[in-house]
């Protein structure tokens, strides 16, 4: 399964916008102002496709918080695609890979955690480009990120140490309907 919208097209979707200023009401592209809390939160974005050649359902979520390595930011994804009748878990990070420790096959394991409940093992397959990892269980990730509350958590070891990325539930519940629809069951 190939990376239906590369990471370097999201990425310069959000270099385009400017840095966020919650004080302003004003937010980077995927991100919404949240007059409660006074900041910038992110949401799910509808990438899916259906032009009578290609046809897929790709939504993704930026990470409500930032890692740092070598004087860059890192943006977290976390990517819901349904293609051809099969659901897949993507998760990388932007402008650096995530370079997943992982064995000579690609194969490895993090830790999963839904809201503040237990944390639980991911076993993953690396992408191709080591940018990323592409989750294992993904109907088993999808079904547990509908019951969440508000979040999930994920630790994936990089070769420079442990990444660390909480997405938001948000209104991905509201999406539930369109992966069914499409074949893709949780």
């Amino acid at each position: 399964m190939k990376k239906v919208l590369s990471a370097s097209i999201i990425s310069l979707i959000a270099f385009i916008s400017f840095t966020a200023s919650a004080n302003a009401n004003y937010c980077d592209i995927g991100y919404s102002y949240n007059a409660s809390t006074n900041r910038c939160d992110p949401y799910w974005m509808d990438f899916s496709e259906n032009d009578g050649f290609t046809s897929y359902v790709q939504l993704a979520v930026q990470s409500s918080n930032k890692g740092f390595a070598s004087g860059f930011s890192i943006t977290y994804w976390l990517e819901l695609i349904c293609e051809k009748k099969k659901l897949y878990v993507h998760v990388y990070s932007d402008p650096l890979g995530l370079y997943a420790d992982a064995n000579l096959y690609g194969n490895g394991s993090g830790q999963v955690k839904f809201d503040n409940g237990k944390v639980r093992t991911a076993k993953y397959q690396r992408s191709d480009n080591f940018e990323g990892i592409w989750l294992s269980d993904a109907k088993g990730f999808v079904k547990n990120l509908m019951k969440a509350n508000s979040s999930v958590s994920l630790k994936i070891s990089g070769i420079n140490g442990p990444h660390i990325a909480t997405f938001p539930k948000g209104d991905v519940g509201s999406y539930a309907k369109l992966l069914r629809n499409r074949g893709c069951s949780f």
